[in-house]
């Protein structure tokens, strides 16, 4: 049996070669002129971000990765690193389009999704679908913090802001 290469083969091997080359030179002359980069490796820590969010109730809120094109231009999910203080909490909330994971990396909060009480510690993952409305208090003596992930990414648009003790129906929706 022969397993040299004929002249078929020689063919397919060349047209695969220049098909690889025209295809690269095109996404490497085209990235200059994208808007989104999607060629772009994007490394940051919690440390580099010199305004974090700050809501009423005490949270401070990190965008890591988002929609902006300084934190990455993602469209389909965002990263946040959240804080909470001893006795501070997150504002009750909800989205329509939005599911968010919390994932615990220090202390302990109690998640409180749809009236259902629950403890989350280091290492464990929530997750919030919509529309469900969803807090988190740190009633421990150390600081919560935890990421979260949402997707889509993240948009104000989807934020809806509940008052306390009333809930979706009675509540106030955010803009």
């Amino acid at each position: 049996m022969d397993y040299g290469r004929n002249d078929h083969t020689v063919r397919i091997l060349k047209a695969f070669w220049l098909t690889t080359k025209v295809v690269s030179h095109f996404f490497l002359k085209k990235r200059k002129n994208l808007s989104y980069n999607y060629f772009t490796m994007r490394i940051v820590s919690k440390d580099q971000i010199k305004e974090p969010f700050r809501t009423p109730l005490g949270e401070e809120i990190y965008e890591m990765i988002g929609v902006e094109k300084e934190i990455g231009g993602t469209e389909k999910h965002s990263l946040f690193y959240v804080v909470i203080a001893q006795g501070k909490s997150s504002m009750p909330h909800y989205h329509k389009v939005s599911e968010e994971t919390y994932y615990i990396l220090k202390g302990k909060g109690r998640a409180v999704i749809d009236g259902k009480e629950a403890t989350l510690t280091a290492g464990q993952a929530c997750l919030i679908m919509p529309p469900e409305v969803h807090q988190i208090f740190n009633d421990e003596k150390e600081d919560l913090e935890f990421l979260c992930i949402s997707a889509p990414a993240w948009a104000r648009e989807d934020l809806f802001e509940i008052d306390a003790g009333l809930g979706r129906k009675g509540g106030k929706e955010g803009k």
